[in-house]
């Protein structure tokens, strides 16, 4: 296909993300692409709902024309045309992660011509994903930090199996940051935030205090507490998660952890506060879950940012991104450079 991007879905990390990033470059900057081998290597390969319902969206956002998008499809051709906004709805029809179709749809809404109305049910706090309550307080954040207006509202939580949760996000047209952007230093950790969720059925159980004691006591007073939010929510399904950030001066950086049926609450709470230490430990400006997501961004906008750790994700992303656009990445240790 002449003048068509084509990537290699088993290249790298080779799993949805390669499909997410190809085709929110691609709408977003007009050229079309064929992804093949999509998830080759992995146990059921093709795409699965949650992969499904997000670039049917981004074809509906963009009025574009999509072939090869059915369940267990190992290659998709999709040309974009024009990105519109205007309201829609996305069933993923599962406990597939919510999260992971924004990371599509939410920057085509940022390109779009008038504002943009995301209404998606699904899985709001599931495993192998960011938590909705990271997409909004970490992700989210720092794009409104470069001036894109964003807005969410969490409806209903949604844990695995069953999922039914459901977010609304509201999205203006953006017209990119001022400049290159620039996550290099975070400044001094103000306070740690903490979104401790559990099903109304875990209750009695007592499940999110001990989730609380588990991170209380392997954080010992590092850094001090801010805001505790701990919420008994109705769901579906009974479940748990646990999102937790650090306010710096001049960055976030935060964590996920997901409860399951014979895991100790209080070791959900513990590995949380691990995790986020070892974030903070390593001097970074952004986690390595952040750097992953705004490698589409540096692409577009250029810039420098310094994450806590190179992951195969980060690097499987940067390549995607190099498909569509001159940009280059570079690395020097854990700081990604783009220009």
């Amino acid at each position: 296909m002449a003048d068509w991007i084509e990537i290699d879905g088993r290249y790298g990390e080779g799993g949805g993300q390669v499909l997410r990033t190809a085709v929110t470059l691609s709408a977003v900057t007009g050229k079309p692409c064929r992804i093949f081998d999509i998830r080759a290597g992995r146990r059921n390969p093709g795409l699965a709902a949650q992969h499904l319902a997000g670039i049917q969206a981004a074809a509906q956002l963009c009025s574009g024309a999509l072939e090869g998008a059915k369940i267990g499809s190992t290659e998709v051709c999709f040309q974009p045309g024009e990105i519109t906004g205007g309201s829609y709805h996305v069933s993923v029809g599962t406990a597939g992660a919510v999260t992971l179709v924004l990371q599509v749809l939410v920057p085509l809404a940022l390109w779009a011509r008038e504002e943009t109305t995301l209404e998606v049910e699904g899985g709001t706090d599931v495993a192998w994903s960011p938590l909705i309550d990271y997409c909004t307080h970490v992700h989210h954040y720092h794009l409104k930090e470069l001036g894109a207006r964003i807005e969410v509202e969490i409806l209903r939580r949604g844990f695995y199996p069953r999922g039914g949760g459901r977010v609304r996000v509201r999205v203006q047209p953006w017209a990119g940051p001022c400049g290159s952007i620039q996550l290099r230093e975070r400044g001094p950790v103000q306070a740690i935030d903490i979104w401790n969720v559990a099903a109304e059925a875990l209750r009695k159980a007592h499940v999110a205090e001990r989730q609380l004691k588990g991170f209380q006591s392997a954080w010992r007073g590092k850094y001090p507490l801010g805001q505790v939010h701990q919420l008994y929510v109705d769901s579906a399904s009974p479940g748990t998660s646990f999102h937790a950030h650090a306010r710096c001066e001049r960055s976030r950086l935060g964590i996920c952890a997901i409860g399951r049926r014979g895991k100790r609450a209080e070791l959900v709470g513990r590995e949380a506060a691990e995790l986020l230490l070892k974030e903070l430990a390593s001097g970074a400006a952004v986690d390595r879950w952040m750097a992953d997501q705004f490698i589409p961004y540096l692409s577009l906008y250029g810039g420098t940012i310094r994450t806590s750790y190179i992951t195969e994700h980060i690097r499987t992303n940067m390549w995607v991104a190099e498909q569509f656009l001159a940009a280059r990445f570079t690395l020097q240790g854990t700081t990604i450079r783009c220009g």
